[in-house]
């Protein structure tokens, strides 16, 4: 498994460490989604990693790998320990070198018990079992952004249709910016270059003094860069009623905190970002 960097450097991954969105390299170094191209032989599919104890699992080892853990026993259990039951003090005089000596007797009844079926009556009781209970977090096209897309996001080639959205293409400026503001947003259209040349999109950009999003439209639906990685964008329907009903209000009221509101911690013009994320897409 190799991946390609934007620097074009091509290099190997550690695949006894597998994540959905970074990589270790062979030479012990920590790579992220934000600094790749594409992914080249892709293991991830194949394997998954235990909600547990972060092991990586084959399909169709899961099994194999809930019974080790179930038979390994509790004696070198770190939440195993021996309870006091009943604990007998006595005091008898012992000669010891021809003097007499008071000795203390202490006899204790033992019994095994664990702090964590006792701290956590929600689990399965013993940690040997919490990894079948928990079970494995498989990489899928769904939650792995380079299984879905290899190669990554293509620019989108819309240079040319960019001005009839509404964006204006300048030479003195590296990026497309959109001719009005959105509520207080500045929406930007983030240009790929080749010989000095802006040939495509890379993807849109919509920020303000505090909040910064960057998203693409992919043939499945829009696209939002979250902690290094593309993750799809969904609204719930809860807030896209929400949003249709506040869409001709004359003061431009929010809906509730949702989708885009829930990442920012910040509630934005719903409608107004709405029709945003149609209007780029549009540009597909």
């Amino acid at each position: 498994m190799k991946v390609l960097l934007k620097s074009g450097k091509l290099v190997e991954i550690d695949t006894r460490y597998l994540f959905h969105n970074q990589y270790n390299t062979i030479e012990g170094k920590r790579i992220f989604d934000s600094e790749i191209l594409r992914v080249v032989d892709d293991v991830r599919g194949e394997y998954g990693k235990c909600r547990y104890c972060g092991a990586i699992i084959r399909r169709g080892e899961e099994e194999k790998h809930f019974k080790e853990r179930e038979n390994a026993g509790c004696i070198n259990c770190f939440w195993c320990f021996d309870r006091v039951t009943d604990r007998q003090t006595t005091t008898e005089i012992e000669m010891y070198n021809n003097e007499r000596v008071r000795v203390r007797k202490t006899i204790e009844k033992l019994e095994k018990a664990c702090r964590y079926a006792e701290n956590s009556p929600e689990t399965s009781g013993c940690t040997l079992k919490e990894c079948r209970r928990m079970g494995i977090d498989w990489f899928t096209p769904e939650n792995t952004f380079f299984l879905k897309f290899p190669d990554g996001f293509s620019p989108l080639p819309v240079i040319d249709r960019l001005g009839a959205a509404g964006f204006s293409v300048e030479s003195r400026f590296l990026n497309a910016t959109y001719h009005k503001k959105i509520g207080s947003y500045t929406l930007q259209a983030i240009l790929v270059y080749t010989d000095g040349k802006p040939y495509g999109v890379e993807c849109f950009r919509l920020y303000n003094s505090r909040i910064d999003y960057r998203f693409m439209p992919a043939v499945d639906g829009l696209y939002i860069k979250s902690n290094s990685t593309w993750k799809k964008f969904r609204i719930a329907k809860s807030v896209q009623r929400t949003i249709e009903n506040h869409s001709s209000s004359p003061r431009r009221t929010t809906g509730p905190s949702g989708s885009l509101e829930i990442t920012s911690g910040k509630t934005i013009h719903s409608a107004g970002l709405l029709n945003l994320m149609r209007r780029a897409y549009s540009c597909d």
